[in-house]
Formats: C-alpha cells, sequence, structure tokens
C-alpha cells in the first residue's frame, strides 16, 4: 500500500506538471507577434535624435534644408521620411504629428524669385 501510495502521488505530480506546461505554452501562443517582437528601449534611442522639446526624429530620415524646419514639440519623424527645406520655403510641423515611413514633404509654395527670366 506504500508503494501505491508513491505511485499515485508521483502520478498527480506529472499531471501536474503536464498541465502548468500546457498553461505556459497556451499563453505564449497567445501573444501576438508585435508583442514577441517589441524592440528594445535601448534600439529606439539609438535609432532616433530627441530634441530640446520632445521630438523625435529618425537618424535615417531624410531632412533636406533643416534650418527650414520648424517643429512644434512632440512629434516623431520616422525612418525613410523625406522633408525638402532645401526649396527656401519653410516647413512647420505641428504638435503630435507622426510623419511615417516614405513620407515626402514639400513646401506648399515656393518663394518668388527676384530672377527677371523667372517672372511670370
Amino acid at each position: 500500500t506504500t508503494q501505491r501510495k508513491a505511485e499515485t502521488t508521483n502520478n498527480n505530480d506529472k499531471q501536474q506538471t503536464t498541465t502548468t506546461m500546457a498553461s505556459v505554452s497556451a499563453a505564449s501562443a497567445s501573444d501576438t507577434p508585435e508583442q514577441q517582437s517589441a524592440p528594445s528601449p535601448t534600439k529606439f534611442k539609438m535609432d532616433y535624435i530627441r530634441t530640446a522639446t520632445q521630438n523625435y526624429i529618425s537618424r535615417s530620415a531624410n531632412i533636406l534644408g533643416a534650418p527650414n524646419l520648424t517643429t512644434k514639440g512632440k512629434s516623431i519623424i520616422q525612418a525613410d521620411a523625406t522633408i525638402h527645406g532645401d526649396y527656401g520655403a519653410p516647413i512647420h510641423v505641428g504638435r503630435y504629428c507622426h510623419i511615417q515611413k516614405g513620407v515626402i514633404m514639400t513646401p506648399s509654395v515656393v518663394p518668388v524669385s527676384s530672377d527677371p527670366l523667372l517672372a511670370i
């Protein structure tokens, strides 16, 4: 009878272990891919430049004519976004703006040239 009690206890432990392992694998299977492949905070800090007004600008964003770009704060410019400030007109990005990948921003109005050959 002592041997039967030990076998029963071992079987109960195996069932509990199996149940626990099944619940762990079910929990990990229910995780979305976004949760599994979330970027680490240090990688995020390395990929973006944080300005004094809490703008985040990707290091791989193409900003042409940076002196003509004005950001008001708490905006994000992601990688592969192109901002053309090199046309001479200012570009203003307001607060809480999110410029995503592949966006090309150009000024809506190009300043009038003093060149007489370009006059309309």
